[in-house]
């Protein structure tokens, strides 16, 4: 992720380790809102970044928000790097990992 400062991104990683989901939300959304800002919704750094506010809402509990970041994960994922992309196949994993969890609340 060019241009984005390599200690914020560690710390937010950081912080999902040790179980400090909020702190990594909304760090996650910091880097995507710089990302929106700087790059518009149709690009695959986008999908990156909602990957990971996705995986930081699962990890949280905070299941419609996990559910609505990595469906549009996927959809910018595979529309910006195709279908075969490994890093979209990595955002269907996590989808399909939470499904179970999150079609229980809908």
């Amino acid at each position: 992720m060019s241009n984005i400062p390599r200690d914020r991104f560690s710390y937010t990683f950081q912080s999902i380790q040790s179980g400090k989901y909020s702190k990594a939300i909304k760090a996650f959304e910091v880097i995507l809102s710089d990302l929106l800002d700087r790059y518009g919704e149709s690009h695959h750094r986008v999908g990156a970044a909602l990957h990971n506010v996705a995986v930081a809402n699962l990890r949280a509990g905070l299941l419609s928000d996990a559910k609505d970041a990595i469906e549009e994960a996927v959809r910018i994922r595979k529309a910006t790097l195709g279908d075969q992309s490994s890093k979209l196949a990595v955002s269907l994993i996590v989808d399909a990992s939470g499904r179970p969890f999150l079609e229980n609340d809908f």
